[in-house]
């Protein structure tokens, strides 16, 4: 039928394993004087992440068919006569990894005051600084090996390489107030006198870049080879193909970061009202307001320009998945 689709073999990502081991030391401890109670806490941790370097090292094959007549079979003759769309198949550059092995090291901290000024009021405010580690930086060590293994030729370097993120301090501030009114008139009725809680408070948060961009980065080029491969008797030239042709390899797909790629940022401003009205009934009126800033985007690093065919703005280069903060 048309649309139907049949698929032989295990998919270009398998097999394939990934292992996480995750070390902390954690610690926190209270003081609290006069109206002040703090907390202070720090982690420290160690990730280790091993998993498979290279998918789709045994290739992937589509065959396509046009649409039939109505009341027709679908045809099969490009797969009767091995003739694919777009034949893929990844290989190990000189000098690669078949496993990937990624470490790094975090760090996070915070500090905390809830300040009671008076019976009625208090206020809370914080910090929190978090250090997301450099899981690049195997990428950039395994780089420089097949940088020196190709050569030295810049075609296979690595670029552009963000500098780690070590900026991320995250503020917070908020408060709790009971207005403590008379019972008698319109302020008394929308109070109770001191039935009413009025809270509110502002926070930033940080989203850490997540290692699979990383791991995306190492399953394209410089780091493994992506070959066009021939479209007719595809299937033979992908069995027997095992050194890849690298006349042409700075048009390989590339996956990678922009220079400036930072940790996306949360900000968040919330206000509640709560109104005692029975001992067992309670009304809450809030407004919370959530805005990202610097959200992760992958957008063309290389476009095609308007003209009739696809001309990039780098002849020179292929096709770029540029990784940015310009989702907000």
């Amino acid at each position: 039928a048309q649309g139907a689709r049949l698929t032989l073999g295990l998919p270009s990502g398998q097999p394939g394993f990934r292992e996480h081991d995750t070390y902390q030391i954690i610690d926190a401890f209270s003081y609290v004087t006069g109206a002040h109670s703090m907390k202070f806490g720090a982690e420290l941790r160690r990730t280790d992440a091993r998993l498979l370097g290279i998918l789709n090292d045994r290739g992937t094959l589509a065959y396509v068919s046009s649409p039939p007549l109505a009341g027709q079979p679908v045809s099969i003759s490009n797969f009767v006569n091995d003739i694919a769309q777009l034949p893929t198949k990844n290989f190990l550059l000189a000098g690669g990894d078949s496993e990937g092995f990624y470490r790094w090291h975090e760090f996070y901290a915070f500090a905390q005051d809830e300040w009671r000024i008076r019976d009625n009021l208090t206020l809370t405010f914080g910090v929190r600084y978090e250090y997301p580690g450099d899981p690049l930086s195997y990428l950039r060590e395994l780089n420089g090996r097949i940088l020196a293994a190709n050569g030295n030729n810049p075609v296979f370097r690595l670029g552009p390489i963000p500098e780690t993120d070590a900026n991320n301090l995250m503020p917070r501030i908020g408060f709790n107030w009971s207005p403590r009114t008379g019972k008698k008139g319109i302020t008394g009725f929308l109070t109770g006198g001191d039935k009413l809680v009025v809270s509110g408070g502002y926070a930033r948060t940080y989203d850490p870049i997540f290692v699979m961009l990383y791991v995306n980065m190492a399953g394209s080029f410089p780091f493994v080879a992506t070959p066009r491969m021939p479209t007719t008797n595809a299937f033979l030239a992908i069995r027997d193909t095992t050194v890849p042709d690298l006349s042409q390899a700075n048009l390989f797909t590339r996956t990678v970061l922009s220079a400036d790629l930072r940790s996306p940022a949360i900000d968040q401003i919330s206000i509640e009202t709560q109104r005692e009205l029975t001992k067992d009934l309670v009304m809450k009126i809030g407004y919370i307001r959530t805005r990202g800033t610097g959200l992760l985007q992958i957008v063309d690093g290389n476009p095609c320009l308007p003209l009739p065919t696809c001309t990039r703005v780098n002849p020179n280069l292929g096709i770029i998945g540029l990784t940015t903060n310009s989702g907000s």
